[in-house]
Formats: structure tokens, C-alpha cells, sequence
């Protein structure tokens, strides 16, 4: 007779385990958010706390496809994208275009072979981090994430920022989850 209660209530036990992983997946779905382009051809899946910029400096910058920030934890995502078609240059070229903007809007002299290769999630990207930025009108410092990846038939580069003092493995693993869900609309 013990024996017959203790597997039910092992039985009961792995039925309430398995019915809370269930719920538990179910609300990390309703955890993450779609913040389409300014443009309205491409997509981001972020967690609920992301939201897309939506000031008319950023969205009047026509290199940027669109810019998520999340107050919470002090980070920004820009993404640029250009489409490839016959007259497109090829993809050094348009990484070459990158770093010279990097290094324009950075104050910086990185090069190509300053990039390492990166899978993300998948994608095989670019990758450079450069640490303890600093901008004439601010006195903290910043660290940014730069990805550059061809996907899908268009060209696309992802820098990320947030405070050099906030910066940790754990934002930049969130932010390559969100550039690894980048995607354009189905036409």
C-alpha cells in the first residue's frame, strides 16, 4: 500500500513539474516582442522591455533601418540594412563602408582585420567589440558590439551600446539572440 502511494506521489509530483514547464514556455513567449523597421520590411523578435525609437533624429537617419533601446538596461541596437542587387558592390566593400562609419561616428581607426568571425545564433557575421568609448558630451564611458553579416539576399550591420560600466556577457548574448531573430517580411 505505501508503495502505491508513493509512486502516485511521484506520478503527481512529475504531472505538476510537467504542467509548469508548459506554462513556463508559455509565458517566455509572451516575454518577447516584434519591433518592425521604419520602413516596415524587417523584423525583430526582443524581450517585452525593448521598444523602438521612434524620435524623428533617428528615424529621419536614412543609413538606419531601425533603432531599438531598453531603458532598463541601458543598451541600443541600431541596424542598417542595404539590399543586394546587380549593381551591388561586393560584401568587403560594404563592410569597408561600415568601418569607415565606425570609425567616423566612434573616433576610432579599426580595420577589416579587426573583425573576427562570429557565429550568432547561427549567423555568420563580423564581429568587433570596442570598450571605453568615450563622446565629447558625456563623461561615461561606452562600449559598443558591431556585427556586420550578409542574410538573405541583403547586407546588414548591427551596432549595439550600452555604459562600459553595465556592460557584461550576459547583454551582449541578449542582444545577438535579438540580431540572430532579424528578418524581412514576407512580400
Amino acid at each position: 500500500m505505501k508503495l502505491k502511494k508513493s509512486i502516485s506521489a511521484v506520478l503527481a509530483t512529475v504531472m505538476l513539474l510537467s504542467a509548469s514547464c508548459g506554462e513556463s514556455s508559455a509565458k517566455e513567449r509572451e516575454l518577447s516582442k516584434e519591433i518592425v523597421s521604419y520602413d516596415y520590411k524587417y523584423k525583430i523578435e526582443t524581450p517585452v522591455d525593448w521598444k523602438l525609437d521612434e524620435s524623428a533624429e533617428v528615424k529621419n537617419n536614412e543609413s538606419i533601418t531601425l533603432y531599438a533601446i531598453c531603458d532598463e538596461r541601458c543598451i541600443v541596437l541600431g541596424a542598417g540594412v542595404t539590399e543586394i542587387d546587380q549593381d551591388m558592390l561586393p560584401f568587403n566593400n560594404f563592410c569597408n563602408m561600415v568601418i569607415k562609419n565606425i570609425n567616423s561616428k566612434y573616433f576610432t581607426t579599426v580595420s577589416a582585420g579587426d573583425f573576427t568571425e562570429k557565429d550568432v545564433n547561427g549567423l555568420k557575421m563580423r564581429y568587433l567589440e570596442i570598450q571605453n568609448l568615450t563622446f565629447s558630451d558625456s563623461e561615461e564611458e561606452i562600449r559598443a558590439w558591431c556585427y556586420i553579416g550578409e542574410i538573405d539576399g541583403f547586407y546588414v550591420m548591427f551596432i549595439a551600446e550600452t555604459l562600459e560600466s553595465l556592460a557584461s556577457d550576459k547583454q551582449r548574448e541578449e542582444v545577438e539572440m535579438i540580431i540572430s531573430t532579424f528578418q524581412r517580411f514576407e512580400v
